[in-house]
């Protein structure tokens, strides 16, 4: 064989290979994201469902996509972690999405900065309160799971600016022994959540770094808030002072950017008594 025909197939066969790992990239098909916990202050197990940055996205007819993937996880409660309202895209898809979900689970939720954006978070807000989802604006909740009491904090997206730093004073004044959840939107304000006594907090807003390529940008490209290369992007962050966990989330692409070996995933957390 001469050196040309060599070179031309070696020429096919990157170009194919190319193709396929782009194609294989561009796959946005909704996954199911499991993480186990062990925790001594869990007295039984139960299940946590992380929906995050829906950004009012079509999951097929009725999203039944989404929604028989939650009915197969059947989760004790459900974290709605902000941007599941969009403030461009209708916002009824949005609705009818967490409406179908409060039916059936115990929900919470915080704002995101596209509900906040909207300029209509009294509006939304009324809506998912007439679906029986619990906010938890600067707020506390306790919810029995199993014959244990957990106790759930939230935070507003920080565009609340001066309404965020207050739902922060307020909160701090809560210490626990209890199993403590922070729903907070922003992964990257750590030092925001720090002042809290909480074990978990549960995030989203990075989209899971919008481009990743396996092994080598696990943390994907950029993230609105962590700029390029950011930390934290998708999985469970053991810190210092409590575990965060982030969602790459469900929007499927930010307008003329797709999402790149980043599909997006609802995440079931299991958590196990030690």
């Amino acid at each position: 064989m001469g050196n040309h025909n060599l070179s031309v197939i070696l020429l096919i066969f990157f170009a194919v290979s190319l193709i396929i790992f782009i194609i294989l990239g561009l796959n946005n098909q909704l996954t199911m994201t499991y993480y186990q916990v062990v925790d001594s202050k869990v007295e039984e197990d139960f299940e946590v469902l992380l929906v995050t940055d829906l950004h009012s996205n079509r999951f097929g007819e009725d999203q039944k996509e989404i929604l028989s993937k939650i009915e197969e996880a059947s989760p004790d409660i459900v974290l709605l972690s902000g941007d599941i309202i969009d403030d461009r895209l209708p916002m009824e898809v949005g609705f009818r999405t967490v409406e179908y979900i409060a039916k059936s689970y115990p929900t919470y939720y915080v704002t995101g900065n596209h509900e906040i954006a909207s300029k209509q978070v009294e509006f939304i807000e009324k809506k998912l309160s007439s679906f029986g989802i619990k906010l938890l604006a600067g707020k506390r909740d306790e919810m029995i799971v199993n014959g244990q009491t957990i106790s759930l904090m939230g935070l507003d997206d920080p565009n609340v600016y001066a309404d965020y730093w207050q739902q922060i004073e307020d909160l701090e004044h809560y210490d626990s022994e209890q199993l403590t959840f922070l729903l907070a939107h922003r992964p990257e304000r750590i030092k925001d959540y720090q002042r809290l006594d909480v074990d978990y907090v549960f995030s989203g807003h990075a989209h899971g770094g919008q481009w990743r390529i396996p092994y080598i940008l696990e943390n994907g490209l950029m993230a609105p808030g962590q700029g390029l290369f950011p930390k934290y992007t998708q999985g469970i962050y053991d810190l210092k002072h409590f575990k965060l966990i982030v969602s790459r989330g469900l929007s499927r692409e930010i307008p003329n950017v797709p999402r790149f070996y980043n599909p997006p995933e609802l995440v079931v957390i299991e958590f196990k008594k030690s």
